[in-house]
């Protein structure tokens, strides 16, 4: 906490269960932790029973090589992008498993998202013609992330780590997911921690991400231009520039744009830097 009370958005305050992933990906360690927000995530309206919780859980995971996080969250990085229509388009629409990756990030709706399509136990799959099965190593994420109730339990084959009933998925169960979000990133290379981990703010703080929309429309129409430009150049999707200069200004060095962008970040943004 800085001296305001404000969370430290860097990353999260209290960690509530760790382990390993299973073999062959024994190296590989995740982190649940809280994470303290301004304002959580609101409830789609067709989630309005199920008001969602006031906290808000982030999955952190640490691999040792790139190889073992391309295999575990390759295909779904890919899915994400191609869904909400940001990041390389080309390479979420070819399948491809994002072998460039040296971090990931998305909300757990992804991934539940992701099962519904490629799990190939979901009539969404079979429509789609992607019922493909998961893989060993999303098995063993979707098992983790429901072991510790983070997503819903789900229904039908193919979900790894059981099947569940209709009460462990529905509104309640997209409501748990869409407070929780998912960091990865190779040991030692806190820079792209710290990358990831602004996301998942930017995702999950209302308040957080108020913040940055408010910085970001300080900028001149000039500075905007150049930013967006040179996010375009790095296959970013418009949709997404705001998070992703929060996310690269706040932890670069100041030369990263290769010009002088002067930004007015709110105290609630770069209290505890």
């Amino acid at each position: 906490m800085g001296s305001s009370g404000t969370p430290d958005p860097r990353k999260p305050k209290i960690s509530l269960a760790s382990g390993f992933l299973p073999p062959p990906r024994s190296t590989a360690k995740w982190t649940v932790e809280s994470m303290g927000v301004s304002a959580a995530v609101s409830p789609s309206p067709s989630n309005s029973s199920f008001p969602c919780s006031p906290q808000s859980f982030i999955l952190i995971l640490e691999f040792v090589d790139k190889e073992n996080m391309t295999q575990v969250l390759g295909r779904i990085s890919a899915f994400s992008e191609g869904k909400v229509g940001k990041g390389k388009k080309s390479e979420a629409a070819a399948g491809e498993t994002s072998k460039g990756y040296f971090g990931h990030n998305f909300p757990l709706t992804v991934l539940e998202d992701f099962v519904q399509v490629h799990g190939g136990g979901g009539e969404g799959g079979k429509e789609r013609g992607c019922g493909d099965g998961l893989t060993d190593g999303e098995r063993d994420l979707l098992g983790i992330c429901r072991k510790q109730e983070l997503m819903g339990k789900g229904e039908g084959k193919g979900g790894g780590g059981g099947g569940g009933s209709k009460k462990g998925g529905g509104g309640r169960g997209r409501c748990l997911a869409a407070s929780a979000y998912l960091i990865a990133y190779l040991k030692n290379d806190y820079a792209t921690k710290q990358h990831e981990l602004r996301h998942a703010r930017f995702f999950l703080d209302e308040g957080y991400r108020s913040a940055c929309l408010e910085a970001w429309a300080r900028l001149s129409e000039k500075q905007k231009k150049y930013v967006s430009s040179f996010l375009s150049r790095l296959g970013y999707h418009e949709d997404v520039h705001v998070d992703e200069f929060q996310a690269f200004h706040l932890t670069e060095k100041a030369n990263f744009w290769g010009i002088k962008v002067d930004v007015a970040w709110p105290a609630s943004v770069v209290e505890g830097e």
